[in-house]
């Protein structure tokens, strides 16, 4: 076992003081004990070296023999990767191996942290399902910190912090990501339109730690743009935004929802990626909820093949929804299995789009992120493991299917995972296809 040593994306979950279970997305599920447990921990993110120092006081002198036969066992799933060194940061699961005693039960690590750190917005764009862009809401500071402090406890490793625009409160995401950081989490990306992001703004997030930058950037068109956005300026903003940040060493996403209006530009976007230093092009189906009655619907599979096109050209390029054609049987959701979200009120959800639904109901303040996670009703992410219809599994169509995200799911069909009131499955992609047809895309 050579090199840096990272796992597929998964968790740990306790289910008794010496009963636990691995889980991966592509539905791998592995009953183990809490010496294995305590394996596959430290080995995440770590060399074979420091995953033994982390496990020594654990397993004393077979620490090299068990990280050994665990990575043998892990590769014959395909569920381990070896490279010569870190892509980041090598991540120390020192403070997850402590949650091997001082989680009750549930997951005993936290992979990502999503934060709406304020409402405010100035723009008002048509596929957005937020109301609240208005008002100057902000995440109570002290709240803020509880939360950090438990997301270390957590063993957190990626902060993902969004809005309303962050950009109008830039100072609070620039002190968030140092906390972040001093508190162990080593990946710290910021969700923005660009608005009022330049020169001052950017170093100040850089120098706080922040790595990437997800730009909002749905066309090439700038009329176009600042009538969906409802603001004048604002995609010359956008892209003054970009070509600065550049300049910074930020790695940069540009984050593409397709929609009716926009489907064409595809190529044309993601050659201007490919003009952009450090960047990827991010292609997301809209999500059918809120305001997004505003944009029309397109059928993504017709998108997925000219997106198989741009990479064989060597264009980066990718789809939350890529996973699909590699994991057949389970639906690829992180959403209360490796994530949470913060509300800037202190709630806490599974997934961005759909809040506090379904989730273990509580605030950062009280019980506190720790307790939620470890000790709520999650249920409903975690139950039976996203596995879909056997029906979907045979789908030729299964590679483009929206249906694998519940927002969406619960958009196109009123239910979050497909069924109708009798209980019986009905398949959102079609939905999809029939309303994209409607209007002629």
């Amino acid at each position: 076992m050579e090199g840096w040593c990272t796992l597929g994306e998964f968790n740990v979950f306790k289910q008794g003081p010496d009963d636990f279970v691995v889980m991966g997305v592509d539905g791998m599920r592995m009953e183990v004990d809490r010496e294995a447990a305590a394996v596959t921990l430290a080995m995440h993110g770590n060399t074979r070296a420091d995953a033994a120092r982390m496990l020594k006081p654990i397993l004393g002198r077979r620490a090299l023999r068990c990280i050994d036969e665990m990575a043998a066992e892990f590769a014959e799933l395909n569920f381990i990767e070896y490279k010569p060194e870190p892509a980041t940061p090598s991540y120390n699961y020192e403070r997850a191996l402590a949650n091997l005693d001082e989680v009750p039960r549930g997951p005993l690590t936290l992979q990502e942290l999503d934060v709406t750190l304020g409402s405010a917005c100035p723009m008002s764009c048509g596929y957005c399902w937020r109301d609240d862009q208005k008002l100057n809401l902000k995440l109570d500071w002290d709240d803020c910190l509880h939360m950090l402090d438990d997301a270390q406890r957590l063993a957190c490793r990626v902060l993902n912090i969004s809005g309303g625009e962050p950009s109008a409160f830039w100072r609070l995401v620039a002190d968030t990501a140092r906390e972040a950081m001093a508190r162990g989490i080593c990946e710290v990306s910021v969700n923005t339109t660009g608005f009022n992001l330049q020169d001052r703004q950017l170093q100040a997030w850089r120098e706080a730690g922040i790595f990437c930058i997800n730009y909002s950037f749905d066309t090439l068109d700038a009329e176009r743009n600042d009538d969906v956005y409802q603001m004048k300026g604002a995609w010359r903003r956008t892209v003054d935004s970009i070509r600065a940040a550049q300049k910074y060493g930020f790695l940069i996403h540009l984050n593409t929802t397709i929609y009716g209006e926009n489907a064409s530009e595809l190529e044309d976007m993601a050659a201007f990626a490919k003009s952009v230093d450090n960047c990827v092009l991010r292609v997301n189906p809209y999500v059918p909820m809120g305001k997004s009655q505003r944009v029309s619907p397109v059928v993504f599979a017709d998108v997925e093949r000219r997106m198989q096109a741009l990479r064989a050209s060597g264009h980066r390029i990718y789809s939350p929804l890529d996973a699909n054609e590699r994991f057949t049987n389970f639906l690829v959701c992180s959403a209360g299995i490796t994530r949470v979200i913060v509300e800037h009120d202190g709630t806490v959800g599974g997934c961005l789009f759909l809040g506090g639904r379904y989730a273990a109901r509580g605030t950062v303040r009280e019980p506190g992120l720790f307790r939620l996670w470890t000790e709520g009703d999650w249920s409903f992410f975690r139950e039976e493991f996203h596995e879909i219809p056997s029906l979907c599994q045979d789908c030729r169509l299964r590679f483009a299917c929206v249906g694998s995200c519940y927002a969406h799911a619960l958009g196109l069909t009123g239910d979050a995972k497909h069924r109708d009131a009798e209980g019986t499955f009905t398949c959102p992609y079609k939905i999809a296809e029939k309303e994209a047809e409607l209007v002629g895309a």
